[in-house]
């Protein structure tokens, strides 16, 4: 018996040491491909920059800074898609970011292309991210329910009353938080890549209804084979899967 626990354990040791070495491993990796993107973008070797950020999403690193650098890097290259579509995905991770926000913007306008359309509560709800909301709504549903508790104990103390439900509120605000950021999930936003006309139906042969420059942020309406109906504005028309990307999920799905 105390020989199985001893194999059982130093067996659970043995697979949090290589655990351990991988995730160590990962994170120098990252680091030297995120130096070696450094070296490149202030050599002026901007496609070696682009090309080192990638490797760092491709291992899964995620962070806005990766995505802006990317995004800059692209913007050298003239790539003005390609720059909206990772300024964007920084931002999703870095809403107050006001480095971020001016980048997209200046991307947005040097492309005259069509921004996301969001309405004014959207804008408040997206100044927190979604795991900022998350935390907010557990720490408000918590000490709402503490104060609760303290009222039923000790019922002379009325304002404790009064801050459960300011903090049901609260609560109600953070869940709307989160319910805006998983809408980015549901209905999509997408960036188109190349310059393309919208057409009325998803075939080559369609008839063109509107423009879309490169770098358009649109929002997904249904796909058809290689065509997805996106809508800006108040129109809506059919491009080629192979000229847009997803904002969210990071990693290309499907797309060029």
């Amino acid at each position: 018996m105390i020989g199985s626990l001893r194999r059982g354990l130093f067996q659970s040791l043995e697979v949090f040491a290589i655990a351990a070495i991988f995730a160590v491993s990962n994170v120098a990796r990252a680091d030297d491909f995120f130096a070696k993107a450094e070296s490149a973008y202030k050599a002026g070797k901007f496609g070696e920059a682009s090309a080192e950020y990638r490797k760092i999403l491709d291992d899964g690193k995620f962070s806005p800074e990766v995505f802006f650098n990317l995004g800059n890097a692209e913007f050298k290259q003239g790539n003005l898609g390609e720059a909206v579509l990772n300024y964007r995905r920084a931002w999703m991770l870095s809403p107050r970011d006001p480095d971020i926000r001016a980048n997209f913007n200046f991307a947005i306008g040097k492309a005259g292309a069509t921004g996301p359309e969001l309405s004014l509560p959207a804008v408040v709800l997206t100044r927190l991210t979604m795991s900022e909301w998350a935390v907010v709504a557990i720490l408000s549903y918590w000490l709402a329910a503490a104060c609760a508790i303290a009222f039923v104990m000790w019922r002379r103390w009325r304002g404790l009353l009064r801050a459960a439900a300011a903090l049901v509120c609260v609560g109600v605000l953070a869940l709307a938080g989160i319910a805006q950021w998983r809408s980015f999930r549901v209905e999509p936003e997408i960036v188109v890549k190349t310059n393309s006309q919208a057409l009325f139906a998803p075939i080559a042969e369609g008839t063109p209804h509107f423009a879309l420059p490169e770098g358009s942020v649109v929002r997904e309406l249904e796909r058809e084979g290689e065509w997805v109906s996106v809508q800006s504005g108040a129109n809506s028309g059919w491009i080629p899967l192979k000229a847009c990307e997803n904002v969210y999920p990071w990693k290309n799905r499907g797309h060029t």
